[in-house]
C-alpha cells in the first residue's frame, strides 16, 4: 500500500497509488483493504511545503501501522520519491 500526501496552502490531500501508478482518492475501507490483501506499506510520498514535524509524524504513523498489522517496521518499503520525500519518525494524526 502506497500513499501520496499533497499539501497546498493551509490543505492537505490523501491519494492511495494504484499498482498501474494512477492516484484515486482516499478511503479507510480501501487502505485497510490494501494493507489485507498486499501484506505490506511502503514510505509515504510527499508534495508540497510540508514542516519537518509533520513528515517525522506521517512517517511514524507509518511505522506504527506496520508494527500493528505485520509486528515489526521490516514490511515498510523504502521509495524515496524524487517529488520532495523524507522518511523519518515522531507521533501522527491522531
Amino acid at each position: 500500500m502506497k500513499l501520496k500526501f499533497v499539501k497546498e496552502s493551509d490543505s492537505v490531500d490523501v491519494l492511495l497509488i494504484n499498482s498501474d501508478g494512477t492516484f484515486e482518492g482516499f478511503s479507510y475501507i480501501e487502505m485497510v483493504n490494501r494493507l489485507y490483501l498486499d501484506k505490506n506499506i511502503e514510505s509515504p510520498i510527499f508534495e508540497g511545503e510540508f514542516s519537518d514535524p509533520e513528515r517525522e509524524s506521517i512517517s511514524s504513523l507509518f511505522s506504527e501501522i506496520s508494527r500493528k498489522c505485520f509486528g515489526d517496521d521490516e514490511n515498510i518499503e523504502e521509495s524515496v520519491s524524487t517529488e520532495d520525500s523524507i522518511n523519518t519518525e515522531d507521533q501522527v494524526l491522531s
